[in-house]
């Protein structure tokens, strides 16, 4: 008997279904939800559904530029969160039992998508550039392709970093997590916590772009004092969200004393 496949039933399903699950949440911190929301639908009405949640739960400012309409500046560029919107419909392991999370706090958004990069492809070959395009769900990205949601095979990554650049925001972070690949991404209100931080901890978070131990970070910093450096720049960064464990699946580990930053200096 002939079967349609899983690709033609994600796309074209006239009802709901749970293998195509994303969660959305507006969170007022890392554990209180404000708002949340189930999308189970197609996978072309989920790229809608989608960007009107996180439109419904960041802000708009109208500029006046002289033209005969308001331009409309959102805390996020809305070109690069669709593209990221469509990366991760399009990409999905949607094999795995675990469903796509959207995360909106106030500094910033979260991406979960299940499925971790094809084999031999790394995020920093991922955002250089350096790799050749391989398609997980080759019948949805044509589908995609043909209508006009995907320009072209594997630039989507560039257009993201570029709608970030141009919109003067932090280039997303991406990272293999969890057996999924997470992108988060930094508003407005992430470069305001920055410029209202101590001058230690500006001075702390460019040598965080990689990992770094606490050793290394105070031999940098001409620090003696182990309890100097953990109150006046360790501990305040942390609990601006500014930098966090790069390991923290083994905190008493050697590698879980290292710290990440999670926004540029």
């Amino acid at each position: 008997m002939n079967r349609i496949s899983r690709a033609a039933f994600l796309l074209f399903m006239a009802s709901e279904s749970s293998l195509s699950t994303i969660e959305l949440g507006r969170f007022k911190d890392e554990t209180i939800i404000k708002d949340a929301e189930r999308l189970k639908t197609d996978l072309f009405n989920e790229v809608e559904g989608v960007m009107a949640y996180v439109k419904k739960h960041i802000n708009v400012a109208f500029v006046i530029s002289g033209k005969p309409q308001r331009e409309e500046r959102w805390d996020y560029p809305s070109d690069g969160l669709r593209e990221i919107i469509i990366n991760a419909i399009v990409h999905r392991d949607y094999s795995s039992s675990s469903d796509s999370i959207v995360k909106i706090f106030d500094n910033r958004i979260e991406f979960f998508n299940p499925g971790t990069l094809p084999a031999g492809l790394t995020v920093k070959k991922l955002i250089s550039g350096d790799y050749v395009s391989v398609i997980r769900n080759r019948l949805i990205a044509d589908m995609f392709r043909e209508g006009g949601l995907i320009e072209k095979y594997g630039t989507g990554i560039r257009r993201i970093l570029k709608a970030f650049r141009d919109y003067g925001l932090p280039e997303p972070k991406f990272e293999e997590i969890a057996g999924g690949f997470r992108v988060t991404v930094y508003g407005q209100a992430a470069k305001v916590e920055i410029g209202e931080v101590t001058g230690e901890v500006r001075r702390l978070l460019p040598l965080c772009r990689e990992p770094t131990s606490r050793k290394e970070l105070m031999g940098k910093l001409g620090l003696r004092h182990e309890d100097h450096f953990r109150k006046a720049y360790l501990v305040p960064a942390l609990e601006a969200g500014l930098i966090e464990w790069s390991a923290v699946d083994r905190p008493r580990s050697a590698t879980g004393w290292q710290y990440l930053i999670r926004d540029s200096a």
